[in-house]
């Protein structure tokens, strides 16, 4: 647990800058290396050991908007709505799929063949990829396998399917009719799921979307079997990620959220499930910042005294500290509300912001539109920066 502290500190070293287009997009991976994407279509892995960069790959111009990663493997979401899967030790991308519009999010959640990576566009979709299902086709294209090979290996992850995918089965009973022999079952899973198709743009089709009206994704984040999808309409919706049903939403009169973190707490005794959402700036107003329990759907604002600059662009909760970034500082805050540290940027306005958990320390990652990144580490106790001297 840290110690409670009380400061404020401001650095104005130069951050690291190893490229001369504007970083877009950032991943860490562990606390000493981060994928960075480019908007030219460059993928980084940056190492702030060596302080060396390693260029992965090259999107033909084709902006990086997204990142996220599954072990060693990275999906890459595109302006164009190209979705990669590369794996970070071969170097080799393979294409998952072409989207209707710019893919603005991407997020891996869930738990064994329940384990999905959802994609966000700019169209206000959501798609849900079965990350089982991917990363076979990725294999099997990656290590050349004979199509027999994957049609056996599809078949297996597709039993398994049935016996777990809630959202499948409901799916299958809508498709066919009572006199349908179990055999049939699986060729409409087949054609509905369609995991290797022959397509070269879509090798694999996601097993749910859902469309939205005025919705422009802007988040999405998991815990405990659902997800929450915040959007541009004002409005975080939670779903369930076995069946893909809404379970609850909450909509701002004014604004819109921008960030959220869900995580498990005692009320009352039990341990509940909560949801802290952080909100943009309009005019004068610098972003506000609510709480929401989920299974009684209560929401309230929580009051932090102060005032953020240019709306919440990071939100979260690590190590029961509740962790706020506006568009000019890094604030740290006790359960109570209270606030125990505060960091400001080098420069306003980072486009990216990221938070990372490592043991004792929690590292926030940073790019600004310049190609610049950096991080800075927070031990509980003071602030320290990486930069190049």
């Amino acid at each position: 647990m840290f110690k409670s502290c009380s400061k404020s500190q401001q650095h104005k070293n130069q951050f690291i800058k190893f490229t001369e287009d504007a970083i877009i997009s950032q991943h860490p991976i562990d606390s000493n290396n981060c994928l960075y994407g480019t908007s030219q279509g460059q993928l980084f892995l940056y190492s702030f050991d060596t302080r060396i960069p390693q260029l992965i790959a090259q999107f033909e111009s084709d902006a990086i908007r997204t990142i996220d990663c599954y072990n060693r493997e990275a999906f890459i979401g595109c302006q164009s709505g190209s979705v990669y899967l590369i794996n970070l030790s071969a170097q080799q991308p393979s294409l998952l799929g072409k989207l209707n519009s710019a893919v603005t999010r991407l997020y891996i959640f869930g738990g064994g063949n329940n384990l999905y990576i959802y994609a966000a566009t700019k169209s206000c979709r959501l798609s849900a990829f079965q990350l089982v299902l991917v990363r076979s086709s990725f294999s099997g294209s990656l290590n050349k396998q004979p199509s027999s090979d994957i049609q056996k290996q599809t078949q297996t992850i597709l039993q398994i399917t049935l016996e777990e995918n809630i959202f499948v089965k409901h799916n299958l009973e809508l498709l066919q009719s009572e006199e349908e022999s179990s055999d049939s079952k699986i060729s409409h899973v087949h054609s509905y799921i369609n995991l290797v198709t022959q397509d070269p743009n879509n090798p694999v089709l996601p097993s749910w979307t859902q469309k939205y009206h005025f919705a422009t994704p802007t988040y999405l984040h998991g815990c405990e079997g659902i997800i929450a999808f915040c959007a541009e309409d004002k409005t975080v919706r939670f779903y369930n990620i076995l069946t893909f049903q809404e379970m609850s939403e909450f909509r701002h009169d004014r604004l819109f959220p921008t960030s959220c973190h869900m995580f498990e707490k005692l009320f009352r005794g039990q341990k509940t499930l909560f949801c802290i959402i952080g909100y943009n700036g309009t005019g004068t107003d610098g972003g506000e910042v609510f709480m929401m329990n989920i299974k009684e759907n209560d929401v309230f604002k929580v009051d932090l005294k102060c005032q953020f600059i240019g709306g919440i662009r990071a939100i979260s909760c690590i190590d029961e500290k509740i962790l706020i970034s506006d568009r000019v500082c890094w604030r740290i805050f006790d359960q109570e509300y209270q606030q125990i540290a505060k960091y400001e940027f080098k420069d306003e306005n980072p486009i990216r912001l990221e938070y990372f958990e490592n043991g004792n320390e929690i590292i926030h990652y940073l790019t600004y539109n310049q190609g610049v990144c950096g991080r800075v580490k927070w031990n509980g106790a003071a602030f320290k920066t990486d930069f190049i001297e």
